[in-house]
């Protein structure tokens, strides 16, 4: 069995994201193939170690600091799906909150001070800014293909706990920030932002 690093996940997601768009009878945009294409170059960029799940829930608070505590997903991956979480926040997760200002800023320096330790060039805020909005798209084209098929009947992200997103509420909050799924091209709109703008209309939230 190929592990996570190996295995072809985000080119079998973009795949899989015109499909379902295609069989939920949503307008796929001219163009969306080739922006997905692009945003899967973040692979093989800058790869380290990583629980590969880094949300809240899987990490406890102790007296003697923070302690990961589920490595399932654990793999080498590239440090910017890793940075994602910071920004999104929390790209796999269902506990998807606003974080008190500053918060989401301060814990990215703080992982990024560590990487640039392995990989210098990252001190470049251009490179890290472009490959961290890559991720950043990766894990929304995952999140849909996750949420979208379940978006008919909307429903708390959790069976139990409260409160909680929705999925249609985590599904267009994740397409507003999209990062370079929404740029745009010579003065044109992204073949993302079209179809970002398919959610807004589609997955109103519901509360």
């Amino acid at each position: 069995m190929l592990s996570w690093e190996d295995e072809p996940w985000l080119e079998q997601n973009s795949a899989d994201l015109l499909d379902l768009l295609d069989r939920t009878l949503i307008t796929v945009p001219k163009g969306l193939a080739g922006e997905l294409a692009k945003i899967g170059a973040v692979r093989a960029e800058y790869p380290a170690f990583t629980p590969g799940d880094t949300c809240p829930d899987n990490n406890l608070l102790t007296p003697g600091g923070l302690r990961l505590i589920d490595f399932e997903a654990a793999c080498f991956q590239s440090v910017f799906l890793t940075a994602a979480y910071c920004r999104m926040p929390f790209s796999t997760c269902w506990c998807v909150f606003r974080l008190p200002a500053g918060l989401a800023e301060k814990i990215e320096h703080a992982f990024r001070a560590e990487v640039v330790n392995a990989y210098p060039e990252l001190a470049d805020d251009a490179v890290w800014q472009a490959g961290t909005r890559r991720a950043i798209a990766v894990w929304t084209v995952d999140a849909t293909l996750a949420l979208l098929p379940r978006t008919l009947e909307d429903g708390p992200l959790h069976p139990t706990r409260r409160p909680v997103p929705t999925r249609r509420q985590l599904l267009e909050h994740r397409w507003a920030r999209a990062g370079p799924l929404k740029a745009s091209s010579a003065g044109r709109a992204s073949a993302a932002a079209a179809l970002a703008m398919s959610f807004e209309r589609t997955n109103t939230p519901t509360g």
